[in-house]
């Protein structure tokens, strides 16, 4: 199994509960308090460690997923073989490795939780660039993700889900996937 093959991956702790500030992504819509880590993949959460375990999504998509985490916190990177790399830490969540769950085998991005310190935080997920598709994407493919957002090519995003805190309401707001300048 490949996964066995890659360095440093560590076992997925036990005492990891779904992450409540996903507003979309992958394993978004499958919610399952009760078992997490057994149904589909989505982010999960670690109160005492402060971070978060994302999935990782199959090959080849999740591999340079992992690739660019260990290029952009590469220690080598601070010493500035490639800058532009280097600027990007201070934008992403701290890489803390990757993680298996043993009785799924699958692979787990643990990243820092940003939203630690926060009692009610407002989050919006996006996704950057004025396309979503590989240049040799199928027409079906193109089409089925110019259709998602029409100003996504104007606007350089698309945001793929909001939840805001309403301080008059005491709840939360939420909206999904298309959300933005029409």
């Amino acid at each position: 199994m490949k996964f066995f093959m890659e360095p440093e991956l560590h076992l997925l702790p036990k005492d990891l509960s779904i992450y409540e500030h996903q507003v979309a992504g992958h394993g978004y819509s499958q919610r399952c308090e009760q078992n997490p880590v057994k149904t589909k993949p989505q982010l999960l959460h670690s109160h005492d460690e402060r971070c978060i375990y994302k999935p990782v999504q199959g090959a080849p998509k999740g591999d340079r997923e992992i690739q660019f985490y260990r290029e952009v916190f590469n220690e080598k990177v601070a010493t500035c073989r490639d800058p532009d790399l280097a600027e990007l830490r201070c934008l992403l969540p701290t890489f803390r490795g990757v993680h298996i769950d043993a009785a799924t085998g699958r692979r787990y991005l643990r990243l820092d939780d940003l939203l630690a310190d926060f009692v009610q935080p407002s989050v919006m997920d996006l996704k950057m660039g004025a396309q979503s598709y590989e240049p040799d994407a199928s027409e079906r493919k193109r089409s089925v993700e110019l259709a998602k957002y029409e100003h996504r090519a104007r606007v350089g995003f698309l945001v793929t889900g909001l939840r805001a805190w309403r301080q008059e309401r005491q709840s939360y707001e939420q909206l999904g996937s298309g959300t933005g300048p029409r």
